[in-house]
Parts: C-alpha cells; structure tokens; sequence
C-alpha cells in the first residue's frame, strides 16, 4: 500500500499539472482574443467615419436648400407677372362666365332628360291606372267585411271598458276616505302634512289641519282636556218647567 507521503507527492504533481493547463488554456484565449480584437476597427475610426459622412450630408443638405431657394425664386419671377390683382380679377371673371355657361346649359340639359322621362312615362301610367284602380277595388271590396266586423267589435270592447271603469269608479269610492269623511269624520293632519294617528304624537301649541267632507279647519293644540258632548235633556212629561227636585 502507497505510503502518506507517495500520496501528498501524488496530489501535488496533479494539482500542478492542472494549474499548469489552466494556465495554458487561458494563454491561448488570449491570444485568440487579441488576434480577433486585432482584425476589428478601432472605436475612434468608426466614430470618425461616422462623422465624416454626417459633414458629407450637411454640406450637401445647404447646397441643396440653397439650390432649391435659387430655382424657387426663378419660377416666382417667372409667373409673377401672372398673378398682378388685375389679372387675377379678369381671372375669376372669366371662370365665373364659364361656370354660368355650365351651370344653364346643365339645367337646359336637365329639363329636356325630364321632359323626356315624362313622355316615357304617361303611356306607362295610362296602361298602370285601370290596373290600379282594379287593385283598389278589389282591395276596398276586401276590406268591406273586415270594417263591418270591426264596427261591433270596436263597441263591444268600449261597453266592456266602460263597465270595467264603472266598477273600478264604485270601487275607488267604497275604499275612499272621502265616503270616511261625509259620515262625520275628520282627516286630521300636522303643518307638514303628516297624519296624525295619536294624541302623543302632537304637542301645546302645534297647528293642525282637520280635513272634512266640505273643505279643510285649521286647528291649534292647546293641551287642554277635550270636553265631552253634553247629552240634550228629555223635556218635562207635562210640557212645563222642569223639577228642581
């Protein structure tokens, strides 16, 4: 069996070998990586390029505007002349003629496409009338029998409607608190119209509105006991005054 120290020894050669490879694999991407770097532009002549072509078309981009201002000017000297306030008048004179001239010729030419389409039409209408008129016939003898069986229909469904408002009119009446009022009673109501159902829900001094069957009292609360109705007293049995016995 190897030994402790055979085994460090063993150790030591392989770690040896792999700093060994490490350090020759990186050497050699080094160098790929400067022989790459080496085939590539550097920065300052791509930004130079870049800024050779950007003077290029600036200087080319004024030329042209003023090359352009040039030919522009030309062609206004050239039609100004053309365009003086005097000449532009006779202009607008001269398209307003034209355009009169079109404008009757294009009604003249609509009168006679009218007149024509009428003289197409009249035979047309002439053969079409009898025929419509038969159609109408025909129709109004159709609806003859229909109208004489609406009439009695349409009556009975006014006695039915009627009937119904009768008896909903008689229904309305019974339930009515207005019937409540003609037999004596009285609606009895605050300032705010609220109803008022209890004595407790009224204090001294409130004003009240007491409805009845011809028309509305204004009431105040006075907190006072109501009286009670005295009774009328039976007359004497012989007719004379009354025993104070």
């Amino acid at each position: 069996m190897p030994v402790r120290s055979e085994l460090i020894a063993n150790v030591e050669a392989l770690a040896l070998r792999n700093r060994g490879g490490a350090r020759r694999g990186a050497g050699n991407a080094r160098d790929r990586l400067r022989a790459a770097s080496a085939g590539l532009p550097r920065p300052a002549n791509l930004a130079a390029t870049a800024r050779q072509r950007l003077d290029h078309a600036a200087t080319n981009l004024l030329a042209g505007l003023r090359h352009t201002r040039q030919s522009k000017t030309i062609a206004l000297g050239r039609v100004a002349p053309h365009i003086r306030p005097p000449l532009l008048r006779q202009r607008v004179r001269e398209l307003g003629a034209r355009l009169e001239g079109i404008d009757r010729r294009g009604e003249t030419a609509l009168r006679q496409l009218a007149s024509r389409a009428a003289l197409r039409l009249n035979p047309v209408a002439a053969r079409l009338t009898p025929a419509l008129r038969q159609l109408a016939a025909r129709a109004e003898r159709r609806a003859g029998p229909i109208l004489g069986r609406l009439d009695p229909a349409r009556d009975r469904i006014m006695t039915r409607t009627r009937q119904n408002l009768s008896s909903l009119a008689k229904l309305l009446e019974t339930v009515s608190y207005k019937g409540v009022l003609a037999r004596g009673f009285a609606l009895v109501t605050d300032a705010g119209g609220r109803l008022v159902r209890s004595r407790d829900a009224v204090n001294p001094g409130d004003t009240l509105i007491l409805e009845v069957a011809d028309g509305q009292i204004g009431a105040t609360v006075t907190g006072a006991p109501a009286m009670g109705r005295r009774r009328p007293r039976d007359p004497a049995p012989d007719g004379g005054q009354e025993s104070l016995f």
